[in-house]
């Protein structure tokens, strides 16, 4: 894929009378490159990114996040939901989990995407993992959109979850399960299509507190087809990270995109950047440039940079704090010591008493002539 001028996206974006109404904006886009006039992707605004010199996504300076007064998961917590017992990595998958709410990554997100006169943005929690058993469901070889968010609502009515408003849940699949999107028309596939994506459920009619949305992201197993195309590393788990760290980041910043109903970007959409078409959320912009973060053991985890605002860049943290470069100058005279204040000396007269005695002896003899 070429990279557009910004004039030429803006233009782009404002011919798409549906661009907040799609379902797959919000994806981890492939590796990939396609240049057919037929392209559901042209539509869509995900990047597509063209594996050159290691795969890596490019970024514009010009990007620019704006808060449209959306929700957000303000202390997000996170159950992992695994359909079936076959998937990969599920212990690993939870530990990484665990590290990634409270993480460098998240200082970052809290710092910078907490908007003002908000409840802020704090540390997320992990809830815990349940393992879908039934193997009418786990055995399934395909899921549509449309039956993963049924999925969600009856596991809700049933009480196999209890969402609320910061509520997320990461569904992941085992190998050779596609996820399937459908828009306007276009069937689109992961490991094809897309890596991942993140949406929301309308359950306002459970009556749940404060919580009108379910939000939850889908991840495909990042083995098989997946390789080489969703991350820059020959390590499935690897790639899993990146993705699970590119949709947790945009699920707290951005959660109910896609219930959107408006030609223009306006509230429940949060934290997008409405001036380019490469998917718009704090991931899609730096989609696929990865980075490593070291927990307090000392384990490096992969993660997948994030859009900085404040830095017009992809980071992975926030920069450390720059030390002061000049050294003071040691030949330079210590600065002298404050003036202290002047004692008061008191001056001792010797021999006052010896005069004080020979002025009484006058007196007496005074005295004593005028007597005779």
């Amino acid at each position: 894929m070429t990279i557009r001028s910004l004039k030429t996206q803006v233009a782009f974006a404002s011919c798409l009378a549906a661009i907040f109404l799609l379902q797959i904006v919000h994806a981890a886009p492939l590796l990939t490159s396609r240049s057919s006039s037929n392209d559901p992707l042209k539509f869509s605004g995900i990047a597509r990114v063209k594996a050159i010199g290691g795969g890596q996504s490019l970024y514009s300076p010009t990007y620019k996040l704006s808060y449209y007064g959306g929700p957000l998961l303000n202390n997000v917590q996170v159950t992992n939901i695994y359909m079936g017992k076959n998937v990969h990595y599920r212990s690993k998958i939870d530990a990484f989990t665990k590290f990634y709410v409270t993480s460098k990554q998240m200082d970052m997100i809290i710092q910078e995407y907490s908007p003002p006169k908000k409840k802020p943005i704090g540390y997320g929690s992990f809830v815990g993992s349940y393992i879908e058993m039934n193997q009418s469901l786990s055995e399934l070889s395909e899921w549509y959109e449309s039956e993963i968010k049924t999925y969600f609502r009856n596991l809700t009515i049933r009480g196999s979850i209890k969402p609320n408003n910061n509520s997320y849940y990461g569904l992941y699949f085992a190998p050779n399960v596609t996820a399937i999107q459908v828009f306007q028309g276009f069937t689109l596939r992961s490991c094809q299509d897309f890596c991942g994506f993140h949406g929301a459920v309308d359950i306002s009619d459970l009556k749940i507190t404060n919580t009108p949305y379910l939000y939850y992201a889908v991840y495909p197993d990042q083995s098989g087809l997946c390789m080489g195309g969703c991350g820059i590393s020959s390590d499935p788990f690897a790639n899993t990270c990146s993705v699970t760290g590119h949709e947790l980041a945009e699920v707290i910043t951005d959660p109910a995109m896609t219930m959107v109903n408006s030609t223009r970007p306006q509230a429940p959409l949060a934290w997008y950047d409405d001036g380019t078409n490469a998917g718009g959320e704090i991931g899609d912009l730096c989609n696929t440039l990865e980075s490593t973060l070291t927990d307090k053991k000392g384990v490096k985890w992969t993660v997948q940079k994030i859009w900085s605002n404040k830095y017009k860049k992809c980071l992975a943290e926030l920069p450390a704090p720059t030390k002061p470069t000049s050294k003071p100058n040691r030949s330079s005279p210590s600065p002298s010591p404050p003036a202290s204040k002047p004692k008061t000396k008191y001056k001792v007269i010797k021999g006052l008493s010896k005069i004080n005695r020979k002025l009484k002896k006058r007196k007496v003899r005074k005295s004593n002539g005028n007597k005779g």
